[in-house]
């Protein structure tokens, strides 16, 4: 499975025959990376360091892309992937789509979704608030643990 998450919960659905889902899919199928502690405090720390060197360059609009492979007995994860805790899953994960200067067309877009009142679910919007979303979305749906 993949998913592609920007921390949007505003029409983030894959469509029918898409192969890549998206935010409300990810928590709607109750996922989330089951690493070790250790390893999911590294990978919280990259992105967080991602965040912030692309806060610096005023973009927005990027996602976190996670690719989620099951392993068979036996099978070991591939190098650069990381594994799950349990060694049934091994995920790839990297940032994609960091191009999207917030320009003019970006704020335009922002301003239109504020007056419709999704300002603050939206995928467009400034971005130290789009990156603090982001986090925050990765720290409660990605990285915690579910409630059993």
């Amino acid at each position: 499975a993949m998913y592609d998450l920007k921390g949007s919960t505003y029409n983030r659905t894959a469509k029918l025959g898409d192969k890549v889902r998206k935010d409300e899919d990810w928590v709607r199928e109750g996922r989330r990376l089951r690493l070790s502690s250790n390893d999911a405090l590294k990978l919280k720390a990259a992105h967080a360091a991602d965040v912030k060197f692309l806060q610096g360059l005023h973009v927005m609009d990027f996602s976190v892309l996670i690719g989620i492979a099951k392993l068979d007995e036996g099978q070991t994860a591939t190098p650069g992937a990381w594994l799950s805790e349990d060694g049934l899953e091994c995920y790839f994960v990297g940032m994609v789509d960091f191009l999207v200067e917030y320009g003019i067309f970006k704020r335009l877009e922002h301003f239109m979704h504020e007056l419709s009142g999704k300002g603050q679910t939206a995928s467009v919007t400034e971005p130290c608030r789009y990156a603090d979303r982001q986090k925050e979305f990765l720290t409660k749906q990605v990285f915690a643990p579910l409630c059993e």
